[in-house]
């Protein structure tokens, strides 16, 4: 990867690709490849294996085609019985057939009978149309990236419909130059307010809430969790900024490095309006964005898992930070802004340039 800001994607997109073993056979007459498949599709669905295509050519010297036939944990569901099965080895697509004891050869032999006979049940195809099934390493996943599909395509051919946004992501070019250049310094600010933090006692953390819209920060502030309050986080502090900058928020923070914009448009304003409910009493109504929708949000430090979720329930649009932590929410140890339920989602990226910051901080 050769982009300086790393996306913090789902597991899918970064997995290696794992394989389960299927049973194949090869097809002795192909002018049967489209009744076989077709009664395979109702006598052995793929099910969770859709990604995979149901035929492949063998590039061996026959050129055979091979058709999937159903993976090998079905099988003990079509004979009944536990037994083990011959596998073979399916890198490079050299199949290589691994010694056996007879009886475990007898019983093989009988349990693929079974498979076949169910398998072609009800059917016209003649059983000499399929070689003896044998096992192949296939991928249990629909791949997510290109570097995923080409991997599967390796084993089997998979079907692959690539997400060209986190295509971009992946590979450098979801920001341009300009765009870098300003996250770096927006970092940089989180990076310096850190550093007063530390020199104050506290933690070297900082934030610096921007409006990308208008490239403008809404608020910055430092870490104050070794004051009178330990929920004083930076993540927490900045959002309360917000909040001020809003009308609204709980703490008064006194402290020079301390900021919040007044916000000059009343749709930029989460005001509280007064309403009649149906019951006669008074409630409040709300208009406006909220709190951060739209803002991105700029840490040194990986926040983390409170302030994660706190960054989810305040609707940021984005998230960068330049070191990740152990115990951070947003990548290293929790993906909290990936978790399924959730009704708010957003992108973090980490910055992976030059250091920043030769100082690393701790919860």
């Amino acid at each position: 990867m050769s982009s300086i800001l790393m996306p913090v994607l789902a597991d899918i997109y970064t997995q290696p690709v794992q394989l389960a073993d299927f049973y194949v056979s090869n097809i002795t007459d192909r002018k049967f490849t489209a009744a076989l498949v077709k009664h395979l599709n109702i006598t052995a669905p793929l099910g969770s294996f859709q990604h995979l295509k149901r035929v492949r050519g063998d590039k061996s010297k026959d050129g055979q085609l091979q058709i999937l036939l159903c993976p090998c944990h079905h099988v003990s569901k079509m004979t009944k019985h536990n037994g083990d099965f011959v596998t073979t080895s399916a890198g490079h697509r050299d199949f290589v057939m691994i010694p056996r004891d007879h009886d475990d050869s007898v019983r093989e032999s009988e349990q693929i009978n079974i498979m076949m006979t169910s398998l072609l049940k009800s059917s016209d195809i003649p059983s000499t149309t399929l070689s003896k099934p044998y096992l192949v390493k296939v991928p249990i996943c629909c791949p997510a990236t290109r570097a995923q599909y080409e991997e599967s395509s390796f084993y089997w051919p998979v079907t692959f419909h690539e997400d060209k946004r986190i295509a971009q992501m992946l590979s450098g070019t979801f920001f341009s130059k300009e765009e870098i250049q300003r996250i770096k310094n927006y970092l940089l600010e989180a990076e310096s307010l850190g550093k007063k933090a530390a020199e104050k006692g506290q933690k070297h953390y900082g934030i610096v809430v921007v409006d990308p819209d208008t490239n403008t920060i809404i608020a910055k502030g430092h870490d104050m969790c070794r004051g009178s309050n330990p929920l004083h986080h930076a993540v927490m502090v900045g959002l309360d900024l917000v909040a001020r900058s809003q009308g609204g928020g709980m703490w008064c923070l006194e402290d020079p490095d301390m900021y919040f914009r007044p916000s000059e448009e009343k749709s930029n304003v989460c005001e509280l309006t007064s309403c009649e409910s149906s019951n006669g009493q008074m409630a409040s109504e709300k208009s406006g964005p909220y709190l951060c929708t739209g803002y991105d949000i700029f840490l040194n430090m990986e926040p983390c898992p409170m302030c994660s979720m706190a960054l989810v329930h305040s609707r940021v649009n984005r998230v960068f930070y330049s070191t990740p932590h152990v115990d951070g929410g947003l990548g290293s140890k929790y993906k909290v802004h990936m978790q399924a339920g959730l009704n708010h989602h957003f992108d973090v990226f980490r910055w992976t340039g030059e250091v920043l910051s030769d100082i690393r901080a701790h919860h």
